[in-house]
């Protein structure tokens, strides 16, 4: 199966927000902020799935748009919106 993958620097206290829909730990901002993320991905209605890197990076979080540990995370669609 052939993939569209787009890849972004996340900040690590987001990822069981994307995973799980938990936004607990996360204020009301940084929860704003993720929701337009997410609302902002190519293709984010059709099915896809989340591939995470290996540790974590001091770096640009492209959700909140601060610095901090961040982990390098890929979104994969199925080319012709199949699911994954």
């Amino acid at each position: 199966m052939d993939f569209h993958r787009y890849s972004y620097t996340i900040g690590a206290h987001f990822v069981p927000a994307i995973e799980y829909g938990d936004v607990t730990g996360l204020t009301e901002g940084e929860a704003l902020a993720l929701e337009n993320f997410l609302a902002d991905l190519p293709g984010i209605g059709a099915f896809g799935h989340w591939s995470w890197g290996e540790g974590e990076e001091f770096a640009l979080d492209e959700v909140g748009g601060y610095f901090g540990q961040c982990i390098r995370a890929e979104y994969l669609q199925p080319v012709g919106g199949g699911k994954c």
